[in-house]
C-alpha cells in the first residue's frame, strides 16, 4: 500500500511538471534561427517606414533596409506590450518598385509634403525616410492625393501585411496548427484587394506550407488554392 502511495505521488509530479512545460511551450515563440541584421553602411541609401495608429490591430509598423532589401522590422501588436523585431529580406523586384517611386517623385529634391489638406490621422500616420550620398529627407502624412506617394505608402504597408502574417504563421503552426486556416483566408484577403507587394515572391514560402504536415490539410488547400492565383495573374500579365 505504502509503495503505491508513493508510485501515484510521483505520478502526479511528473503529470504537474509536463503540463506546465507545455502550457508554456503554447505560448512561446517558435525559436527559429534569423538572419544577422547589419548596420547601414555610412553613404549608402537607407530605407525607413513607420506606421504608427493605436487601436488598430498592428498598432506599430518600423521598416527599415537598404539597397539590397536586407533589413529589420518592428512591429507591436495591439493588446501586447512587446515589440517584436524580426530580420527581412525584401525581393529585388519590391526594392526596385521603392526606388522607381522615390525617382519619380524626386524625393531628396523635393519640397512637397504629399499631405491632403483634410487630416485623416484616424487611418493612421506614415513616415517615410530616405537616406543617399550623405543626404536625407523624412515626410510624414496619414492621406494623399499624390499618386506616386500613395503607391509608395501602399506598397510599404502591404510589405508590413505579409512580414506580420508570415510571424502570425510561425507562431500558430508551433503552437496553434488549428487557427492556420484561418490565417490563410487572411492571406486570400490581401491577395484579393491587391494589398500584397510582389505576390510572386510569395510562390516559395506557400510551396512549403503544401507539404508540411504540420498544418492541417485546410491549410494547405488554400495554400495550393493560392498558388494557383497567383500563377495565373503572372501568366495575364505575359
Amino acid at each position: 500500500m505504502h509503495f503505491h502511495f508513493r508510485t501515484l505521488l510521483v505520478l502526479l509530479f511528473v503529470f504537474g511538471a509536463t503540463s506546465a512545460v507545455l502550457a508554456q511551450k503554447k505560448n512561446e515563440r517558435p525559436t527559429v534561427e534569423k538572419p544577422k541584421v547589419e548596420t547601414p553602411v555610412p553613404g549608402a541609401p537607407h530605407y525607413i517606414y513607420r506606421f504608427e495608429r493605436p487601436g488598430f490591430l498592428t498598432s506599430l509598423m518600423h521598416l527599415e533596409h537598404d539597397a539590397s532589401g536586407k533589413g529589420k522590422i518592428t512591429f507591436l501588436r495591439d493588446g501586447n506590450s512587446e515589440e517584436i523585431t524580426e530580420a527581412v529580406r525584401l525581393p529585388k523586384a519590391v526594392v526596385e518598385k521603392i526606388d522607381t517611386i522615390y525617382t519619380t517623385l524626386t524625393y531628396l529634391d523635393s519640397t512637397e509634403n504629399y499631405q491632403y489638406e483634410h487630416d485623416r490621422s484616424n487611418m493612421g500616420n506614415h513616415t517615410f525616410t530616405l537616406s543617399r550620398d550623405g543626404r536625407s529627407r523624412t515626410v510624414k502624412f496619414n492621406w494623399t492625393t499624390n499618386e506616386d506617394a500613395k503607391s509608395l505608402m501602399n506598397l510599404y504597408r502591404g510589405i508590413g501585411y505579409e512580414m506580420v502574417w508570415k510571424f502570425e504563421v510561425e507562431l500558430a503552426r508551433e503552437n496553434q496548427p488549428l487557427e492556420t486556416p484561418t490565417l490563410m483566408n487572411e492571406m486570400e484577403g490581401y491577395l484579393r484587394r491587391d494589398e500584397i507587394a510582389d505576390p510572386p515572391s510569395l510562390l516559395p514560402y506557400l510551396k512549403q506550407i503544401t507539404i508540411d504536415e504540420r498544418f492541417p490539410l485546410m491549410a494547405r488547400n488554400r495554400a495550393e488554392y493560392m498558388i494557383k492565383t497567383i500563377e495565373k495573374a503572372v501568366e495575364k500579365k505575359k
